[in-house]
């Protein structure tokens, strides 16, 4: 074979080689594609391991191919969904170890900022983290939330707080965003009883809590507020408030607890072993002392028919008025 010959051999040899190692390739990223689309609609344990076998095998076999850092960054967010954050972290660190100025790094250093932080609870390796986003990134996408680790307790609580309610004055529907809110209230209140924002905030949690059905979480922030700020302006609403939970809305949180056998714990201990009638009792107490306190409130007339008519049915409190309107009218 001459020599021209012997050499267009070995390039057509090496041209059918990486065509073929290109299919190959490109005949796993489809196999990836179809079982990712799958375990979207059914996120089960034996899709999630298929998918996760293939990304490990994406990598090992093209450790150098642009694909592979996306694929260990799915891994993560797959290992974060299934609750295993070390393992997200860990596939974190070894995407930004071995794929520096990837497309997937930014986003990755992020991510694991949050595992660490929030999940982890591992200051140490969060503020490493943080530290060399911000030397490589200094005006990046998650500047805010890095230069946010390094604030006091105060200013991280403020500012979720302010992140959420914008999301929700976007969204007002968003149930989990309103419920993340009102912990985060709760959170703040705990950690800074004496702040000025305390009380409001104690009423715009209860004010949630109430939205969401949790008359628990609600009577916790009026709790707070009687204990705490005893001088809180919306006093009165606070006595008001706290009687209807108990007139109209606790028994069907007890009632849920008691049929699913939910354990009462934290502030909603006190309520094992109530029985119904308490919470009529509680109710009239607390129309009692708003009517002690404030009776020439506007609200007082209001607060002395909701006191007449504790344990009544609508339909008894209807047939109570008309009755009454009769007898006006007789006169």
């Amino acid at each position: 074979m001459s020599r021209q010959l012997h050499a267009l051999f070995i390039a057509i040899c090496f041209s059918t080689l990486v065509v073929s190692c290109g299919d190959q390739a490109g005949s796993l990223r489809r196999q990836i594609d179809i079982v990712e689309v799958a375990t979207e609609k059914n996120a089960n344990d034996e899709q999630m391991r298929s998918l996760l076998t293939l990304y490990v095998q994406y990598i090992q076999r093209y450790p150098n191919d642009a694909a592979a850092p996306i694929y260990m960054y799915r891994m993560a967010e797959a290992y974060y969904r299934a609750t295993n954050w070390a393992e997200a972290a860990r596939h974190l660190g070894l995407l930004l170890e071995k794929y520096p100025n990837s497309r997937v790094e930014e986003d990755a250093y992020g991510f694991a900022g949050i595992l660490y932080e929030e999940r982890l609870q591992d200051a140490v390796r969060a503020e490493k983290n943080y530290k060399d986003y911000l030397a490589k990134y200094p005006n990046g996408k998650y500047k805010a939330q890095a230069e946010l680790f390094f604030k006091t307790p105060e200013e991280k609580l403020a500012a979720r707080i302010m992140e959420l309610e914008e999301k929700i004055s976007k969204n007002p529907n968003d149930v989990g965003a309103a419920g993340l809110l009102a912990m985060t209230y709760k959170n703040f209140v705990i950690k800074m009883p004496t702040h000025e924002k305390a009380a409001t905030y104690c009423m715009q949690g209860a004010k949630l809590a109430t939205g969401l059905g949790d008359s628990f979480l609600a009577l916790e922030f009026y709790d707070m507020i009687e204990k705490q700020h005893p001088d809180f302006g919306d006093m009165p609403l606070v006595l008001f408030f706290t009687a209807v939970e108990y007139d109209d809305r606790i028994e069907t949180q007890w009632r849920n607890h008691m049929t699913s056998k939910t354990p009462f714990i934290g502030f909603a201990a006190q309520y094992r072993d109530a029985q119904v009638a308490d919470f009529g009792k509680k109710a009239a107490d607390y129309y009692k002392l708003f009517l002690s306190k404030y009776p020439d409130h506007a609200m007082a007339k209001d607060v002395k028919i909701s006191l007449e008519n504790i344990g009544k049915s609508d339909n008894e409190v209807v047939e109570a008025l008309i009755k009454k309107n009769e007898k006006m009218g007789n006169k």
